[in-house]
């Protein structure tokens, strides 16, 4: 009698542990969903460039700094991979790509202004902020977040330093773009 009463039935939430794990995952995916269409939809309203994408990554940056647990699932951010790279290979004109071949000089000097402002930034936050190697390489990388963190998502460099550094970098030129085209509409 004794030897059964130690066996116990252990708690639920132990008996499936994937299943809870599943659901808190599937829960985290619509909060963040939710977030970033909130935040999108309102930079829509606020007639933001790049409303749906600013606002979102906005929205999500300042919820996840804030302390709410995000996350998107592998499927789903592979699946959004696909649909960006889908939109944004549908915007590439053939007009554009002849206009790269008609100012090769620009687009070289493109290139290499590219690579030293990453160099500089490199340099500016390993040095300054002292960020490891890893973490300062992929800060510095223009690009989509979502893809750089997917890069990240290693372990060899600290993603929520790189959400935090390139959610500042998009805040900042947004603001930057909306202050000129507010000059522009002034100035007309």
């Amino acid at each position: 009698w004794f030897f059964f009463l130690m066996i116990r039935r252990p708690p639920r939430s132990t008996l499936f542990p994937y299943t809870t794990l599943f659901r808190s995952t599937i829960r985290r995916d619509i909060v963040t969903l939710a977030i970033a269409l909130g935040g999108g939809l309102v930079a829509l309203w606020l007639n933001m460039p790049a409303a749906l994408l600013a606002g979102g990554a906005i929205a999500v940056a300042i919820a996840g700094v804030s302390g709410l647990k995000l996350s998107i699932s592998k499927p789903l951010m592979y699946l959004g991979f696909v649909i960006v790279g889908m939109a944004v290979g549908a915007n590439v004109a053939s007009d554009s790509l002849q206009l790269v071949r008609q100012w090769p000089l620009s687009m070289a000097g493109l290139v290499l202004m590219l690579a030293f402002i990453i160099a500089a930034s490199w340099f500016v936050l390993r040095l300054l902020f002292r960020l490891d190697r890893a973490t300062a390489f992929y800060s510095a990388m223009p690009g989509h977040l979502s893809l750089i963190l997917a890069l990240t998502a290693t372990g060899l460099a600290d993603s929520r330093r790189i959400s935090i550094i390139m959610g500042v970098r998009v805040l900042a030129l947004t603001i930057i773009r909306s202050e000129e085209h507010t000059s522009e509409l002034q100035s007309h």
